[in-house]
């Protein structure tokens, strides 16, 4: 009867949901994939591969066009990258201005015949540069309007007693740019490694992006410096304590602090 025939209806074909039960079971999937993006870290991938990719073509662009500028996804230097016993450098890697950049910008220097000592600028991405890289950071990611305190890389140290800063909270005051030369060519392509003061300075993160521009510096001539703490100029030589931690650098960025 019609009665009979408005039930098949409402139940449908056998084995297929209808209506309402469509729309649960779409939800409860769509759900548990969120859960699994969420808790593999399926989306932080997703958006490094991105990013590596959308820095990959970047610097296609600068090779294509000859210049001798990179974008680079920085990371800190390890215990791997300290220099054999007794060789220069040994124990040094995060107290100098040595970075580990890829081999094929030490094949570029060579080619190009440069003249050593090789230097470069280090800038961090800013939000007025390349937009498609700010994009893929994600627009409240970008390091330099970053509040300094909430990563524990970047965290304020305690003033002690004695610091020429005075008494508080001494923070390290922010860079624009620092300016590295190459401890080897060991980092994978587009990555480059850095003592972590740098970091600290540029206020970066792992997995930022940076740009890398070589540059011809100037010689030095004189050099101004400032002790943090009273204590350095109470050492028995402090000529000689300088003279030693300053031949782990081949260069000086104006407000850095050597350690």
């Amino acid at each position: 009867d019609d009665a009979d025939i408005e039930d098949d209806a409402d139940k449908g074909a056998e084995g297929e949901l209808a209506g309402a039960g469509v729309e649960w079971v779409t939800a409860k999937l769509e759900a548990a994939a969120a859960a699994l993006g969420k808790s593999t870290g399926l989306e932080q991938a997703a958006r490094r591969a991105r990013l590596e990719q959308r820095v990959e073509d970047y610097n296609a662009l600068q090779k294509a066009s000859g210049t001798f500028h990179r974008a680079v996804l920085v990371l800190p230097l390890t215990p791997e990258f300290d220099p054999p016993r007794g060789q220069p450098g040994h124990g040094r890697v995060q107290f100098s201005d040595r970075v580990s950049a890829s081999a094929s910008v030490g094949k570029e220097l060579t080619r190009r015949a440069l003249e050593v000592p090789w230097h470069f600028k280090l800038e961090p991405l800013a939000r007025n540069d390349d937009e498609e890289l700010v994009e893929e950071l994600g627009f409240e990611e970008v390091r330099p309007t970053r509040i300094l305190g909430k990563d524990p890389l970047n965290r304020p140290l305690k003033a002690r007693n004695g610091d020429a800063l005075g008494s508080g909270i001494g923070v390290v005051p922010p860079l624009k740019r620092v300016f590295c030369s190459p401890l080897d060519f060991r980092a994978p392509e587009n990555f480059l490694f850095v003592p972590l003061w740098m970091l600290r300075a540029l206020r970066a993160k792992p997995y930022d992006v940076v740009f890398m521009t070589w540059v011809k510096l100037n010689d030095g001539v004189t050099i101004e410096l400032q002790p943090h703490q009273d204590a350095f100029l109470k050492l028995a030589n402090p000529r000689s304590v300088l003279e030693n931690e300053l031949k782990y650098y081949s260069s000086a960025t104006r407000g850095s602090t050597i350690s």
